[in-house]
């Protein structure tokens, strides 16, 4: 999907130096986009298959691989994502000399895009 403005970057092989092919240059104006495409590629999936070969083309690492490092990311996601329900707000004990808090502010809604 392109970038609101059309701006584009390029994204080489460090092996090759070649092209693999451009993305978008996102701005704040793509925000809402953005979040639209992804629950869509959430619905209709990638296949872990592709994303390690997306992986494999961008970084120069083995096929095999990018396949390991997909699986770990699935997982790292799940792992993390579990630990939003096992936050209890207890604060660590801490020895005589030392203070510890633990302070809730809401910080609002935060939107990342990375190439």
């Amino acid at each position: 999907m392109p970038a609101v403005s059309g701006a584009v970057l390029e994204t080489t092989s460090p092996a090759t130096r070649e092209l693999i092919g451009t993305f978008p240059a996102s701005e704040a104006a793509d925000v809402g986009l953005a979040v639209l495409a992804a629950r869509r590629g959430f619905e209709e999936g990638l296949g872990r298959e592709r994303l390690a070969a997306l992986e494999t083309g961008y970084s120069g690492k083995l096929y095999e691989d990018s396949l390991f490092d997909v699986d770990e990311a699935a997982y790292m996601f799940e792992y993390h994502a579990g630990w939003a329900t096992k936050s209890l707000g207890a604060i660590p004990p801490v020895g005589p000399d030392a203070v510890s808090l633990a302070v809730k502010e809401p910080v609002g809604v935060a939107a990342l895009i990375t190439p």
